[in-house]
């Protein structure tokens, strides 16, 4: 995971960005948190707490435990939300939590009595953001943190995080976090980072979403924990996903800053993997395309639709030859048994949603290293207007099986899960 900063990784109360508040989710517990739809739920609390009056009670869960191994108190989250007031006193975070009067009367029981009138919502909200996270004693310190992941290891510009097994939601489906900070703000990578489209690596997926790597193979996992997928962080998480399609290792050959703020896609691999060009025309010819083969279950005739439909939209926007091919029993063997052995390969498994076929066939020649920028430019501008509405009524995240048998093959995998969407690539080389 590359942010701009490692802010709010060790103090909570430093996360001051989108970044640094994304990162301190992860490495520190609240009270309460915020769920990908945007749902205050409990974290620390076992329940949404009981208003009397102007009095908010709240009762914790038993055995949460913070890094170093401590049982986690109320007493604990009364000190470090002070902490919090006293850190920047002039903020409207920090004023907001010092009208607050907090007590502890019991180990698991916090009270917080608020100037009258107060919604309780708000408050909960209040105790929801990252920089409520809670602190051992309120106070910075090695294994003082209590969040999904334990920081294990730290460098000039880096640090490790593993799962934590203590946490109230129990162990993360992510088992290791590498982060590093890349300070320029020109960075693509950083960028998603600002707009809270985040990945992280990882090779717990493969055992807790049954995904499997081809014999001899290699597995890497990526996980979005809650993404936003309406509006543009609906368009950055799909051309996120497109370059991971492309190429995990996509940075040692493009060069991000060149392609320009108004850059509506990741840059292109050719199929032969050659260096991208960063500025000016492509020079000599272009590589010639294998046809691509759309495979989809025998007898499932919606998933046959919306094949034949990418292969038609393929062929009106230029991008691809293509052709819809049924197989009985599908699964990676089998279709790979069902080409020519030049051949690239997609296995359609799971509707898209309410994407319709020209947006998922641009895509989907987009992660097969095709692609006409024009095009591209063009349907990327109606999908940014159409994308609230795309996304609230998609009822999942799409499902896509993907294999490249030109220098190595690719097993692209979007899923939605408990945790938010899990992004993984297998690949081995032919």
């Amino acid at each position: 995971m590359v942010l701009a900063s490692l802010r709010g990784l060790d103090d909570p109360r430093e996360a001051d960005s989108p970044p640094a508040r994304w990162l301190a989710s992860w490495v520190h517990c609240r009270v309460f948190r915020v769920d990908g739809e945007g749902r205050v739920r409990p974290e620390l609390a076992r329940d949404p707490g009981t208003m009397r009056g102007r009095t908010l009670t709240v009762r914790l869960v038993e055995g949460a435990r913070f890094h170093d191994g401590q049982v986690i108190t109320a007493s604990d989250v009364v000190r470090s939300l002070r902490a919090l007031a006293a850190s920047s006193p002039s903020t409207p975070l920090a004023r907001m939590v010092a009208s607050l009067e907090l007590r502890a009367p019991a180990p698991l029981t916090l009270e917080l009595e608020a100037p009258a009138h107060t919604d309780p919502s708000a408050i909960r909200r209040l105790l929801a953001r990252p920089e409520a996270g809670v602190l051992r004693g309120g106070a910075v310190g090695s294994g003082h943190a209590c969040g999904s992941f334990r920081p294990v290891d730290r460098g000039a510009g880096r640090a490790t995080l593993l799962a934590w097994p203590g946490h109230p939601r129990g162990r993360p489906w992510l088992d290791r976090v590498e982060v590093t900070a890349r300070p320029d703000p020109r960075a693509r990578s950083a960028a998603f980072g600002d707009q809270e489209v985040d990945v992280s690596e990882t090779a717990g997926l493969r055992d807790r979403r049954g995904a499997s790597s081809p014999a001899g193979g290699l597995v890497s996992a990526y996980a979005i924990p809650a993404p936003d997928l309406r509006g543009d962080g609906a368009l950055a998480f799909r051309r996120f996903a497109a370059a991971l399609a492309m190429d995990a290792r996509l940075v040692r050959h493009a060069d991000w800053p060149a392609q320009g703020a108004d850059s509506l896609w990741p840059p292109l691999l050719s199929p032969t993997r050659a260096p991208i060009a960063t500025s000016g025309p492509a020079t000599g010819p272009a590589p010639p395309q294998p046809a691509l083969v759309i495979a989809y279950p025998e007898g499932d005739e919606g998933l046959g639709e919306l094949a034949r439909g990418l292969r038609d939209a393929l062929a009106r926007l230029s991008l691809a030859p293509a052709r819809a091919v049924p197989v009985a029993g599908l699964d990676m063997a089998s279709a790979v048994a069902a080409t020519a052995p030049a051949w690239q390969l997609a296995v359609v498994t799971h509707a898209w949603g309410a994407l319709d076929t020209e947006q998922a066939a641009l895509e989907l020649a987009m992660a097969l290293g095709r692609d006409d920028l024009t095009a591209a430019r063009a349907l990327a501008g109606r999908g940014r207007a159409r994308a609230e509405r795309l996304n609230a009524e998609a009822a999942a995240i799409p499902l896509l099986h993907m294999e490249r048998p030109i220098h190595h093959r690719s097993w692209l995998v979007l899923d939605a899960g408990p945790s938010g969407a899990d992004l993984g690539e297998a690949w081995v080389r032919p």
